[in-house]
């Protein structure tokens, strides 16, 4: 099939589509969300793999679904991601791949940043962060977290210093003075390490 043949055959196809989901955008968000992707995919009659990606692009990208259905549900998404962090929203939404990379992150910073349940997942697994660190395999918590890249520099220092002011905490109250704590606090603060100091 020639790409022009393709691409008529496409637009025609998602034309169609649009028409429906203008006026089932409420069906298509609950169905979605209660019962998974599969399921809408089947309802709407769709059987082959390039067309639903061609449909759930469109509905992704251009009718800004995901968008709609974090807003509509966003008690759902927030406990889910103050409970699994934020990685979840991928896995919900079955946007792994990196062409939908820019769509986890609006979705992030409206769940996870503005909406808190970042800090909420933090708080939650503070013990498991706190273990991590002391045991020297903090190394990946920022991409646990989704918080790489220059965008969320300022975010990841207030989640270091709320570690920080746990592992702080905890030193005070057990009396630790594990000299591990203490270098691992010091890489993660990017501080130099002295003799004297100690």
């Amino acid at each position: 099939m020639r790409f022009d043949q393709y691409y008529s055959e496409a637009k025609a196809y998602l034309d169609t589509f649009k028409l429906l989901l203008e006026k089932q955008e409420e069906y298509l968000m609950t169905t979605f969300i209660q019962q998974g992707p599969e399921v809408l995919r089947k309802n709407m009659g769709i059987t082959t793999d390039s067309d639903w990606q061609l449909v759930f692009d469109r509905l992704v990208f251009a009718d800004d679904i995901l968008k709609k259905c974090v807003m509509n549900f966003m008690p759902f998404f927030k406990a889910m991601v103050a409970e699994h962090g934020p990685s979840v929203l991928r896995k919900i939404f079955e946007i792994d791949v990196a062409k939908y990379d820019s769509v986890f992150e609006k979705l992030m910073d409206l769940v996870s940043v503005s909406e808190g349940a970042l800090y909420d997942h933090v708080f939650r697994n503070s013990e498991k962060f706190l273990e991590l660190i002391r045991a020297g395999k903090a190394d990946d918590l920022r991409k646990q977290l989704c918080l790489e890249g220059d965008k969320y520099e300022s975010l990841w220092i207030e989640i270091l210093e709320l570690l920080y002011d746990s592992i702080n905490s905890q030193i005070q109250s057990e009396s630790l003075q594990d000299k591990n704590v203490e270098l691992l606090l010091n890489m993660l603060w990017n501080f130099p390490v002295s003799e004297e100091g100690r």
